[in-house]
């Protein structure tokens, strides 16, 4: 190999260098954020097979402990999405439902009894969840022995009818008419249909709240049902979470294999790089020619030898160097001797 050659080849291994690198980190970054979410919906998968309704696992443990610092049955602390489920044969509207009644189905329902203790105990602590981080609540009072009924008649395709009230809950009534005065004036209806009602839903999740705004969220699919919070059985939400864990797994397991292939060819271009440069090193000839430098070590000790026996003045400087060097050694043998007797 030439020296013009390693050059370009060490060059080329400086760059093959900087990519491996970042495509490394790449790989690491993407990991990471995998395993998070990996852990996340683990966790939430467990805390799901542990009951039966599909409100999120932090606000589930918030109420908990609320409830065990309080002394008050969980159950009389229900979240609205406790106690509605999407009618059965209503099935297509499902993921726009779920949309459109998700803050009211994380929402905790507190009744009269507990009102004042509940709301003094959030007020006056600050609301985290098991790992520390900050969490956003939200609760209505929800007095059932003291509530105005609503008698509004309402559109035969409003979302009201297309929801179930769980039937043996006390607040059945209380939240009848609280989904008939929240909610009752949305429409189920096409696009074309949004243009003549204040208020509608369409099935793909676009929402008309008034006479102007209208809102369409698609950061989670409306068919996703690891994010659905309405019913009562969350046997379908816990297959999706499977799904979801297991492709995950096998997605974090594949990026573990790129980092090893990469830190496999970061290793193989660093041992080319090193040999390069150990090759550059030497690219001058004399620098491994051997006999050149056995031959300079010949002629050098052959000059002093020279120097040695036919300069009159080395030769006796040399003689003289030799008789100081034996008088010395045999003044150290007197004196070791003396030290000896005296001892």
């Amino acid at each position: 190999m030439n020296i013009s050659k390693a050059n370009v080849l060490n060059e080329q291994c400086s760059i093959r260098e900087t990519e491996l690198r970042d495509q490394r980190d790449g790989y690491v970054s993407e990991l990471r954020k995998e395993e998070t979410e990996y852990n996340s919906e683990r966790q939430e998968l467990q805390s799901l097979q542990e009951r039966k309704t599909q409100i999120p696992g932090w606000l589930v443990e918030f109420r908990t402990r609320l409830c065990t610092d309080l002394r008050i049955d969980e159950e009389e602390l229900p979240f609205a999405g406790e106690l509605l489920r999407v009618t059965e044969n209503e099935s297509a509207w499902e993921g726009a439902i779920e949309k459109l009644l998700r803050d009211a189905g994380i929402s905790m329902l507190v009744p009269g009894n507990h009102y004042k203790s509940v709301s003094r105990y959030i007020n006056d602590n600050p609301l985290r969840n098991a790992d520390g981080k900050g969490i956003k609540l939200t609760y209505l009072e929800a007095d059932f022995h003291n509530y105005t009924q609503f008698n509004k008649e309402l559109d035969s395709d409003s979302i009201v009818y297309k929801l179930d009230i769980k039937p043996d809950t006390p607040f059945y009534e209380w939240m009848e008419t609280y989904l008939q005065r929240s909610f009752g004036d949305y429409i189920c209806t096409d696009v074309n249909g949004l243009q003549h009602v204040p208020f509608g839903i369409t099935s793909q999740g676009l929402i008309k709240s008034g006479r102007i705004r209208h809102t369409k969220d698609d950061r989670r699919r409306i068919d996703d049902r690891r994010n659905y919070v309405l019913g009562w059985s969350n046997t379908e939400k816990i297959k999706a979470l499977e799904n979801s864990v297991n492709a995950l797994y096998f997605k974090i397991a594949q990026l573990e294999k790129n980092i090893e292939a990469v830190e496999a060819d970061e290793k193989k271009n660093r041992d080319t790089k090193q040999r390069l440069g150990l090759l550059l090193y030497v690219k001058d000839f004399f620098r491994i020619n051997w006999s050149y430098h056995v031959e300079q070590i010949y002629l050098l000790e052959k000059e002093r030898n020279e120097l040695l026996n036919n300069n009159d003045i080395l030769a006796l400087l040399q003689r003289n160097k030799q008789d100081v060097e034996q008088q010395i050694a045999g003044t150290k043998e007197k004196n070791k001797n003396l030290s000896d007797n005296i001892g």
